[in-house]
């Protein structure tokens, strides 16, 4: 498995709409949850279940300390405010806030380090995915219009604006330039990227993903709005925990997560999870660790307990997953209304029995 690419900031909003994971959480009815961290969309609104047991692993510590900070916004702060600390572009208004919260040393020296790095950037913005889809929008920007970019959000029916105003020659240009593994890794991957074996060409496989976010509810999509205005235009397109009925009761949960730095892979058995939410890594792996991750898992797994594969450009080879069911057909309907759209999901049941 690729460790550079994970190891700094990489994602301060989401790569991914966790509404899925939440609804597959809620549905299931987990009280055990294993998950990678990332920028914590993934795992912070599990805490409005009121989980029995919900740990969030990470190889990088600095996404470890994102994500407790993000909580500790949640927590100590009303949602205004902790949505202005994420989102606003005033840096002396974010740190007024940021200075109103009772935090331990860590999170200060983590401020200050990544404020200085990321100098009048909102910290929504502070990864290294959001500044590649940044570079996306500033592209979208040359070659469309405010009215047009903008225009989609409000359109009465977005999929028939972009077929009239996006789609068309501009827009192939767009992802021929960005979507490729040269352009992926000069601006994030870093020599990183993702092995492909996606059947289809790279253009081909972004242009079918976008062209099925165009048919869903844009105005809540982080994703599009990202890549074609630079940041998050409307409110409902934050990440799920900053969503009024979610950021209530995650503040109001007494649950607390425990933060384990390292691979999700690596683990002792022990605590049999419902749930484990594994994100993108599948994608990036390979050799024994690709045939076996299931198994090694399923050591930890309850049984009837999910584990959700999301793969990007990658399926994974060769993979055991004797013992599993594959449920990812039940779940079609909130897989199908993702709104990010760039990655096939996987829903394996531990087990073969029902309930």
């Amino acid at each position: 498995m690729t460790q550079s690419y994970f190891q700094s900031l990489n994602y301060s909003m989401a790569n991914e709409d966790t509404t899925l994971e939440f609804k597959l959480a809620e549905s299931i009815g987990a009280k055990k949850i294993l998950t990678v961290g990332g920028s914590g969309s993934r795992a912070l609104p599990f805490i409005a279940l009121d989980p029995d047991e919900l740990c969030i692993v990470d190889v990088s510590t600095d996404q470890l300390l994102l994500i407790q900070l993000k909580l500790e916004t949640i927590r100590q702060l009303s949602r205004p405010d902790a949505i202005l600390f994420w989102t606003s572009e005033n840096g002396e208004a974010r740190k007024t806030v940021f200075d109103r919260m009772k935090l331990d040393e860590k999170f200060k020296s983590f401020f200050k380090f990544q404020t200085e790095t990321n100098p009048n950037t909102p910290p929504l913005y502070w990864g290294k995915w959001e500044k590649t889809f940044q570079t996306f929008s500033k592209l979208s920007k040359l070659l469309f219009s405010r009215q047009t970019r903008e225009g989609l959000f409000t359109a009465a029916d977005p999929y028939d604006f972009y077929q009239k105003n996006i789609k068309g020659k501009r827009w192939s240009l767009l992802l021929k330039i960005v979507g490729n593994k040269a352009m992926f890794n000069s601006l994030l991957y870093k020599g990183s990227f993702i092995q492909k074996n996606s059947p289809l060409s790279y253009f081909d496989y972004y242009h079918q993903a976008f062209d099925r976010l165009f048919k869903l509810d844009v105005k809540k999509s982080h994703f599009l709005q990202l890549c074609l205005c630079g940041k998050v235009l409307h409110e409902e397109a934050l990440p799920i925990e900053f969503s009024p009925d979610l950021f209530a009761r995650i503040k109001a949960s007494g649950s607390q997560p425990t933060y384990q730095q390292g691979s999700i892979f690596e683990r002792a058995e022990g605590t049999c999870y419902d749930l484990v939410s594994l994100s993108d890594v599948p994608s990036y792996l390979s050799g024994e660790i690709e045939r076996d991750y299931i198994q090694l898992l399923s050591k930890n797994l309850a049984n009837n307990g999910v584990i959700v594969n999301r793969f990007y450009l990658r399926s994974t080879e060769n993979t055991d997953i004797s013992s599993f069911t594959d449920i990812t057909n039940d779940y079609r309907g909130i897989i199908d209304q993702e709104l990010v759209q760039m990655y096939e999901v996987q829903l394996l049941k531990h087990g073969s029995g029902k309930g």
